[in-house]
């Protein structure tokens, strides 16, 4: 008898609006399962504050952190050292695709250095010659970073270049 007297106590509360129902995230006065979706909708969705998933993809000569990643993207590089014309390093898009630097050869006139590449945790390097993913051999991991709510790996080439060509990013 006082089970179902508690019971009928919280509804009343629950519908009259006095006090919050524990549990009921879609206020809608019932702890259901609509409530469960409602909670896998706000995980998805980062807690309601991410809009569009956003991806990054870069190759270049500047190691990518959560702070200069939108800058270092838009760095251009030539694709020798005669070639005036400035080639992009990176990319940011809202669908997940590749990024291929097969066509241009990115050219680093300062030195022979290592470089680095970022690319979505579930996406890989590959050798646009062989067509084989590229793995410890060639490059080594230098962890992670969360940019908006995609995880991104950052990659640290094994050898040092002056040139970034053959790889995608797929």
């Amino acid at each position: 008898m006082l089970a179902a007297m508690l019971l009928i106590s919280t509804g009343a509360f629950a519908q009259s609006g006095e006090t919050p129902l524990k549990g009921d995230v879609n206020e809608d006065g019932k702890v259901d399962v609509a409530d469960i979706n409602a909670i896998i909708k706000i995980m998805k969705d980062a807690g309601g504050t991410s809009g569009e998933t956003v991806y990054y993809y870069y190759a270049g000569w500047t190691l990518p952190t959560i702070s200069n990643v939108d800058t270092i993207i838009n760095e251009t590089y030539p694709t020798s050292s005669s070639d005036n014309t400035q080639h992009p390093a990176g990319k940011k898009t809202t669908s997940k695709s590749s990024f291929n630097l097969a066509s241009v050869n990115l050219y680093n006139s300062s030195a022979k250095t290592n470089y680095y590449v970022l690319v979505p945790t579930d996406q890989a390097i590959y050798d646009t010659v062989f067509g084989l993913q590229m793995g410890i051999d060639s490059f080594t991991s230098q962890g992670t970073i969360t940019v908006g709510t995609q995880i991104h790996t950052i990659y640290k080439s094994v050898d040092t270049t002056r040139n970034i060509g053959s790889i995608e990013i797929k």
